[in-house]
């Protein structure tokens, strides 16, 4: 169960990330930004996308961990 509830967490971070990572390179070729102080967002989605990338490394250490006997 705890490998599952890992994998189904990796697999949704990994679209999330992915899908983060595509709308801030809309972002950037549209040369989106905040109204008031003309602040681009797409380094935001970016910021957002590799934290989630970090996360699903995270969450593969967790798996191996767990196959392991670790946890």
């Amino acid at each position: 169960m705890n490998v599952m509830t890992r994998v189904f967490c990796l697999v949704f971070l990994l679209l999330i990330g992915y899908n983060l990572f595509w709308i801030g390179s809309e972002f950037r070729s549209s040369g989106e930004v905040s109204q008031t102080l003309h602040i681009p967002f797409y380094w935001v989605t970016y910021a957002v996308s590799l934290c989630c990338f970090i996360e699903c490394i995270v969450f593969i250490c967790d798996i191996l961990r767990i196959q392991r006997g670790e946890a």
